[in-house]
């Protein structure tokens, strides 16, 4: 969840550790510190706690060593001991010539510490990663490959890791859990939790696999099992581009997220298919067989996008669908995956409870399909096939293209199974297909007919005590995507419910501080249902905002609700439509709050460890 940066090259270190640290800050902002190095000089160290602003006047008036620099940067999402400078990272050794950042949590850290301590070393931090800088230090005799092979040796537990020595201008990673990438260019070489912190100095990058120990300098990379045996690494060409990381003249992140979502999905849909939907990697997997049941596993806004693709499985092909939380499929799944297909959703590719349920899913000989942003992440590589969402870098720690891709992209696959299966007709896979080549137009006119609505209405919603999110069918798992999202940016409690349930007890939480966002069906059943529930919520002196695609005369003129109006859309395509309009809403309440829009408290990013 931390974020990790480093750098080997001719350029002033600090400056390009800094620059790599904003663009990762949206994975931890409790602390940040970096060190740097250069011609056999004694190492440069800056800390601060909070955000990474802090470092910025510092970390320019660090020293730029002559010659060759090279450097460790980290911003940091707490796990053991309380944000401050004395616990932020890097963490020396005793004689302050070896530095280390880590991500990830050692689980035996309190028994190395222990020993280490017995033997003499002198800890200056309450976290578990300073473990790491004396175990190296312990066994280190001019190859620093060599001793972060042999401390790694004595630990328990899930790390990125970054490690430098003054001695040398060379970096020093490993991994086993966190994601670590490094960059190629000439004369110079990056190290980084992420892709998006050095896009602006290259593309072509390698993604380390767990296990691999890397050494980094301006000449060379090399990569080694915790063996000592080197393995030969191919770089992969990213396409992301410099724009894609920065705000582009929105205010925040996640405002400019939010309005590339048409783009997004158009992306998504490219090259998929002509007439009739046709995903390649859907149709590769099925060379082995169909799967009788389908389960799906993620976390967060990824499970509430996973539980819409049940209903697509289900409804468009036919397949019988499970959907599990990441954390809690151990629990839950007993059986042998035979005639079982995994589907794990996940933006970063890297979320740790979603690549355990994929590990222990493919060690029992299952298949598995992932639905991901991140090419080269940890879940596209051990999956047997990935359809990848095209969504470009995601920096706001809310996620919104995220979601609405995955949830396009899981339409995607049901549609190609039901092609297979021969589930829908070829006129109505004919439909289908037409039907959304218009999403991006669709998001388009949501965008602009809710905005102006949703910032008129925030304001009222500002003194909330908390929210009830509602909805029916598919419109339940976007209730609490919704709900996620108003309590991430807010702060406001919120939650989510079948509308349905109203009456088995939620519905004592209803006041005139207490609002009700609904999800309203177009028609049917569910509509007049809903008007009946938004009904008994303004009985009861509880305001109430309706996200509807028609016109409700049944509440026209009520002093309590407010209309969030949507374009009409074929039904699968409304739970993108709701989405988006849910989106706004929590934003602009957040805004009005003056929140960190960007950075909720809290939170972080990518969630690597458990």
């Amino acid at each position: 969840m931390c974020g990790i940066a480093g750098y080997v090259g001719s350029r002033p270190s600090s400056l390009e550790l800094y620059s790599a640290l904003q663009r990762l800050e949206y994975r931890g902002y409790d602390s940040a510190g970096l060190v740097i190095g250069g011609d056999g000089a004694d190492l440069q160290v800056h800390r601060c706690r909070g955000s990474v602003a802090g470092l910025s006047d510092s970390s320019r008036d660090l020293g730029k060593p002559a010659g060759i620099q090279f450097g460790l940067a980290h911003t940091r999402w707490a796990t053991h001991g309380e944000p401050s400078e004395r616990n932020a990272h890097p963490h020396l050794d005793c004689g302050g010539r070896l530095a280390v950042v880590h991500n990830g949590i050692i689980a035996n850290h309190r028994q190395l510490r222990a020993e280490l301590e017995a033997a003499g070393h002198t800890f200056r931090s309450e976290t578990d990663s300073e473990v790491l800088a004396h175990l190296v230090e312990d066994v280190y005799e001019d190859d620093l490959v060599a001793a972060v092979r042999a401390a790694l040796k004595r630990v328990e537990g899930s790390y990125a890791l970054g490690v430098l020595h003054q001695e040398r201008a060379e970096l020093v990673a490993a991994r086993r859990g966190g994601p670590l990438v490094v960059g190629c260019a000439e004369g110079e070489a990056f190290l980084a939790s992420d892709v998006t912190a050095f896009i602006d100095r290259t593309h072509e990058v390698v993604f380390l696999e767990d296990g691999d120990i890397a050494r980094l300098d301006e000449h060379s990379i090399e990569v080694f099992d915790l063996r000592g045996n080197q393995r030969s690494w191919t770089p992969v060409e990213v396409p992301w581009r410099v724009e894609d990381t920065s705000r582009g003249g929105f205010r925040h992140f996640m405002r400019k997220e939010i309005e590339e979502q048409p783009q997004v999905l158009e992306a998504c849909l490219s090259g998929r298919g002509g007439d009739v939907v046709e995903v390649p990697e859907v149709r590769d997997l099925l060379a082995d067989g169909v799967p009788e049941e389908i389960l799906i596993t993620a976390c967060g806004t990824s499970f509430h996008a996973g539980s819409i693709a049940a209903d697509y499985l289900e409804r468009l092909a036919g397949i019988p669908t499970r959907v599990l939380l990441g954390s809690e499929y151990s629990n839950w799944v007993r059986a042998e995956p035979a005639g079982r297909w995994l589907l794990a959703l996940s933006q970063s590719g890297e979320t740790a409870d979603t690549l355990a349920a994929v590990r222990g899913f493919r060690a029992s000989g299952g298949r598995v399909l992932a639905i991901c942003n991140t090419l080269g992440s940890s879940l596209v590589r051990e999956a047997d096939a990935t359809v990848l969402t095209q969504a470009g870098p995601e920096i706001g720690v809310a996620s919104t293209k995220a979601f609405t891709s995955q949830v396009l992209a899981s339409h995607l696959v049901a549609l190609t199974l039901a092609s297979h299966l021969g589930s829908l007709s070829a006129d109505e896979l004919s439909r289908h297909r037409r039907e959304l080549d218009g999403v991006g137009d669709l998001l388009v006119s949501t965008l602009g007919r809710t905005d102006a609505a949703c910032r008129e209405i925030a304001p009222g919603l500002e003194s909330a005590r908390g929210f009830l999110f509602l909805g029916r069918g598919r419109n339940v798992p976007v209730a609490a995507e919704g709900a996620l999202k108003m309590k991430e940016l807010t702060y406001i409690p919120s939650e989510a419910y079948a509308t349905g349930e109203m009456k088995h007890g939620p519905l004592a939480l209803v006041d005139d501080r207490f609002p009700s966002i609904v999800f309203l069906d177009p028609e049917g059943p569910n509509r007049s249902r809903g008007i009946t529930s938004i009904e008994e919520i303004l009985t009861r002196g509880g305001p109430a905002v309706v996200l509807t695609q028609r016109p409700v005369p049944e509440l026209a003129g009520h002093a309590g609700v407010r209309f969030l109006q949507l374009p009409e859309a074929p039904a699968e395509l409304t739970p993108l439509l709701f989405a988006v309009a849910a989106q706004l809403l929590a934003y602009h309440v957040a805004d009005g709050l003056g929140r960190e829009i960007d950075r909720p408290r809290n939170l972080a990013k990518s969630v690597t460890v458990e």
